[in-house]
């Protein structure tokens, strides 16, 4: 997309209204005091009236240009993550999200990127306005969508992504611009609002194109399509049209892909390669996983050989420890045990503000809930120890497939932390 920078004139339309103005202004005084030929005064009048009127279509473009340009900001986002996708501090667990792009996109992916982008610019038979792309949780679905995007820009091919519960405004935002226009709307399968935009989709022949991406397009996928009407869902491909598999399978690939995340890290955190060498699981790891076990070998400076759960586990101990420096840095006294519910409670269930942050949190136990001030100062760390999704006041802004198993693991060994997510689940707003 090109930024609008250009002439003066462009920027600034209403100069051109006022130009005119004034040589109307000096043109008519001029000729009625005799200081310049009928002609000349004619010829001023004309100018006058051709600059006035370009000065006032330009105004309206300009003006016409703003609300569509604030349109498409308040329904389509830059990216995935928050706004300002930056990891907080040295979180390592935060770095591995996949708009930080700390490892370099994997060659190996080439082929589908190619798939994707060709169909992004409308290259090849296939003339839906949907195109569907899945892979396991972990795969490097993301990622892909971050590199088509970043080859769209190149191409200068407006795109973004809707942003949730905005789906169906970031339809009529991308129709305002009649060019084409790329949506992505990553995990798909989570979004309300998608029935909403596929509608309003098929309501429009513009030239928009809409990639969704989820962990499988199956019975979620199939009775969505059923439940469109018949105009939608032809637009609708049955199933995914870029699969994403395992991105190694072998042992020696797999450690290659330790290997070379490893030298990404190093740099993200300015230190020396790890010189720990992978022992391969006993069936592939999808590419996070892998990513994970490397960063954490390369900030640990570990030795021999080092394994993909064992990294995992290490990951979240070492955030684990962060935490409870970051809380105390902040005047919180709280457990280990009381930080790590209240982490849970934040990425399980989360909150629209401040209020029901707090209201959220008193269903947790170890947390300080007759407190107020404590309980406020609590939901504000967790706010600031990690980036929130876009739209929420608390939703950390994590890797999911990470995120989903340290939760499972806590879950499963707390049976007071599972009441209370139910608990809180079922508590009315406050």
């Amino acid at each position: 997309m090109t930024n609008g920078q250009g002439r003066w004139w462009r920027r600034h339309p209403g100069a051109l209204a006022a130009m005119g103005g004034v040589l109307m202004t000096a043109g008519a005084g001029s000729a009625l005091a005799g200081f310049v030929p009928w002609w000349l005064a004619l010829v001023l009048g004309l100018s006058s009236g051709l600059l006035t009127a370009a000065g006032t279509a330009l105004w309206e473009r300009h003006a016409a240009g703003v609300a569509r340009r604030a349109a498409w900001l308040n329904a389509v986002a830059q990216g995935p993550g928050p706004e300002d996708a930056a990891a907080r501090g040295n979180s390592v667990l935060a770095a591995l999200n996949p708009e930080e792009r700390v490892v370099g996109f994997n060659r190996l992916r080439d082929g589908e990127l190619r798939a994707l982008l060709g169909w992004c610019q409308g290259a090849g038979p296939d003339a839906r306005r949907v195109t569907l792309v899945s892979g396991a949780p972990g795969a490097g679905k993301t990622r892909l969508l971050l590199e088509c995007a970043d080859r769209l820009t190149r191409a200068e091919t407006v795109h973004g992504w809707a942003r949730r519960d905005r789906e169906a405004a970031a339809v009529a935002a991308a129709v305002a611009w009649e060019r084409p226009v790329v949506l992505f709307v990553d995990d798909a399968d989570t979004r309300p609002g998608l029935p909403a935009l596929l509608a309003a989709l098929a309501a429009t022949d513009a030239e928009v194109r809409v990639v969704l991406a989820a962990r499988e397009f199956g019975e979620w996928w199939a009775r969505l399509r059923a439940g469109l009407p018949r105009e939608a869902a032809r637009e609708l491909p049955p199933a995914a049209d870029v699969v994403l598999g395992p991105l190694a399978t072998t042992a020696q690939d797999q450690a290659q892909l330790f290997d070379q995340a490893g030298r990404y890290f190093a740099r993200r955190f300015h230190t020396a390669p790890p010189a720990a060498t992978l022992t391969p699981p006993h069936h592939p790891a999808q590419p996070l996983m892998l990513h994970a076990a490397a960063a954490v070998a390369t900030v640990r400076g570990q030795t021999g050989q080092v394994t993909v759960d064992d990294g995992v586990r290490r990951l979240f101990a070492d955030e684990e420890s962060w935490w409870e420096r970051s809380a105390a840095e902040a005047g919180l006294t709280l457990s280990g045990s009381a930080l790590r519910s209240a982490i849970v409670a934040a990425t399980v269930l989360g909150a629209r503000d401040l209020d029901e942050a707090v209201a959220l949190l008193g269903h947790f136990p170890g947390l300080p809930r007759h407190n107020p001030d404590a309980m406020r100062r609590l939901a504000e760390w967790l706010r600031e120890s990690y980036p929130q999704r876009a739209g929420s006041w608390l939703d950390p802004h994590l890797p999911a497939r990470l995120v989903e198993r340290y939760v499972a693991d806590q879950l499963a060994a707390s049976p007071p932390l599972r009441a209370a997510v139910v608990a809180a689940a079922l508590a009315p707003a406050p």
